[in-house]
């Protein structure tokens, strides 16, 4: 139950940590977008063939967009047009993304009326100087009063969309360290990701989960990479081996999303062809990274998107195929996998375009990293669960199996009891009469040797009644008889008077009166040999109705000296006896041959206690037998 506790609040700690990561996340990066509100507006005009000019553009009608535009491998140039309306606009930072664009010329007016170019990567004035900062390329530019456009061309072959954004200088440095910041959380976070996999999922006897450790290892060097702080401090600032080595991180990112699944999805016995394909996918993803070092242009690129893209409906097929059942059960791996696909679709979408969010596109990698993460420690946390519950299933099976051996063991007891009581009492019979023979005084043990016989008919008789019991085979004669005055004449054959109270009502019974007898002297034998000492048993009788007929509802109580000496839903079973019981005499037919009495009359019995003794204060407790015998 620990365990449980334990990963139950592991489980609600991850989805309070994601919620939190979240809201810190937008509200992080949304203040810029408030900040902008009232900044410029933008739009883009797509030049196919790379040809125009600033004059030109100058000339066609802008589609406006949000903050993001393009995507897909083009060979076309973006012209991109910044309009600040406000009549005096503070100090901004532009900025552009992805990092991998070929080109980015900002095209500022002069109060000449000419243009300032400036370039992504150049040094220029305080008012066209480029840059590329942290995740971005970013331009500072101070809008001239009144109505104002800047224009932008941007050139690149990349698969993804491009981003832009206008920052007030005031908030530069502001967003600059809280964008650090957001990065150390997440990086953070990988590596915390790292740490439950090797203290919870032993990656080194696990090939998913080793792959698990990989993919979040290279998420964790790919997201400092991409957020500029790699090229940075290695000092790269565009060229060859930058593109290289982004390329390079991709594919072993995507290497390592498309091996986890391939070797956790096998477990549930997908369909060959469909595994088969997935092979397929893995060794294409594992070529990228050569790819872009041997492969002319964006040709790893291209192949990594195109992974990308495929994973999504095979992982579909894959799911929908499902056969078998592993360490999660197959339900449970629904409700992780479908909002893990849907996050990837809207990933997607984002960085090719399609969606119009600067925020979501910007971050999409790091999306795309939480998503795989909290995938994973969720199927950490469902494994975990699982095999959580299955231990309790075990340890239910084996206390179950304890109990049904405790109950062999208990039934075969007695069933020996009984034989050695037959088996006593008939050497006794043997001895006794043996002894009178040889003596000649027949006579003088004539009454013991009655007794002897006696006892050993009894237990005998005891038998066969059992017999009729579990056979059903009583021969019923009904007669009219006081049900109350049978309990006193059967009472006072077991024990002096003193020992019972009677709480009778006069009434007449029509049943078989042997029968009726047979049940009543087992259930106050019973009460006799179980009551505390020095106390009374009651015998109660009166009238009652059950199921539209009239009958006689007889109850006999005693205190017990211990709680619960009997299972109410077991006492009536063949051979079965309670703990306080086993330490007594008796052959364990008597409340069953009782039960079968009351059966063969249409009746009803029952043996009641309290059910926790220890909710007691008087360790004495209450048990009343209960037998209801309908008219016939």
């Amino acid at each position: 139950m620990q365990n449980r506790s334990r990963d139950r609040r592991f489980g609600w700690l991850g989805c309070a940590s994601a919620v939190i990561l979240c809201a810190v996340a937008l509200l992080w990066h949304g203040t810029p977008a408030r900040a902008q509100a009232d900044g410029p507006t933008y739009g883009v005009l797509v030049d196919p063939d790379r040809t125009r000019t600033i004059d030109d553009v100058q000339q066609y009608l802008f589609r406006p967009v949000a903050s993001s535009f393009g995507g897909g491998f083009t060979k076309a140039a973006y012209w991109v047009r910044i309009t600040f309306p406000r009549g005096d606009p503070p100090p901004q930072n532009l900025r552009f993304r992805p990092l991998s664009t070929d080109l980015i010329e900002l095209y500022t007016p002069m109060p000449d009326g000419g243009w300032h170019v400036s370039r992504n990567g150049e040094l220029g004035t305080p008012t066209g100087a480029a840059s590329q900062t942290i995740g971005w390329y970013g331009f500072d530019i101070d809008p001239l009063p009144g109505p104002v456009t800047y224009y932008a061309r941007i050139t690149t072959a990349s698969a993804a969309a491009i981003a832009i954004t206008s920052v007030p200088a005031s908030i530069d440095m502001r967003e600059t360290v809280r964008t650090a910041a957001f990065y150390a959380g997440l990086l953070a976070l990988q590596f915390i990701a790292i740490f439950l996999a090797f203290t919870r999922l032993e990656p080194l006897h696990s090939l998913a989960a080793f792959s698990f450790v990989a993919m979040s290892t290279i998420f964790a060097a790919y997201i400092y990479w991409i957020s500029g702080y790699g090229p940075l401090v290695i000092g790269l600032q565009r060229g060859f081996w930058l593109d290289t080595i982004y390329t390079a991180f991709c594919g072993v990112a995507l290497f390592s999303i498309v091996s986890f699944h391939y070797l956790f999805l096998r477990d549930y016995d997908p369909p060959r062809l469909l595994m088969h394909a997935h092979f397929v996918l893995l060794l294409v993803s594992a070529s990228v990274p050569f790819l872009s070092v041997f492969a002319p242009g964006l040709t790893g690129l291209r192949v990594a998107y195109a992974v990308y893209l495929a994973m999504v409906p095979m992982l579909v097929a894959m799911l929908l195929t499902l056969r078998g059942n592993a360490a999660i059960p197959r339900h449970r791996l629904y409700y992780v996998y479908v909002p893990y696909l849907a996050a990837l679709v809207a990933n997607i979408g984002t960085r090719l375009g399609w969606v119009d969010s600067a925020i979501l596109y910007a971050y999409s990698v790091e999306a795309l990293a939480l998503v795989n993460a909290t995938l994973v420690l969720a199927i950490l946390w469902l494994k975990n669960r699982a095999a959580n519950d299955r231990m309790l299933e075990r340890e239910v099976s084996l206390a179950r199996i304890s109990a049904e051996l405790a109950v062999a063991r208990g039934y075969r007891d007695t069933q020996l009891e009984l034989v050695k009581t037959i088996d006593r009492l008939a050497r006794t019979v043997a001895d006794r009469t043996r002894h009178a023979l040889a003596g000649g005084e027949v006579g003088a043990d004539a009454a013991r040797v009655e007794r002897s016989v006696d006892a050993l008919g009894a237990v005998i008789e005891r038998c066969l009644f059992a017999f009729r019991a579990e056979a059903g085979h009583w021969n019923v004669t009904r007669e009219a008889f006081d049900p109350g005055l049978a309990m006193q004449e059967m009472a006072a054959t077991l024990a002096p008077p003193d020992t019972w109270t009677f709480e009778l009502m006069p009434m007449m019974l029509w049943s078989d009166r042997v029968l009726f007898d047979l049940a009543a002297r087992n259930i106050l034998s019973n009460a006799l040999a179980y009551r505390a000492p020095q106390t009374p048993v009651t015998v109660g009788v009166v009238p009652s109705v059950r199921h539209d007929r009239v009958g006689a509802l007889v109850t006999v109580k005693n205190t017990a000296p211990t709680g619960t000496p009997f299972a109410p839903d077991r006492v009536f079973e063949k051979f079965y006896r309670g703990e306080s019981a086993r330490s007594k005499s008796g052959t364990g037919l008597g409340l069953f041959i009782a039960r079968g009495a009351v059966h063969a009359l249409s009746g009803e019995i029952a043996l009641t206690g309290p059910v926790d003794p220890a909710d007691r204060p008087d360790p004495a407790a209450t048990v009343t037998a209960s037998l209801w015998i309908p008219n016939a």
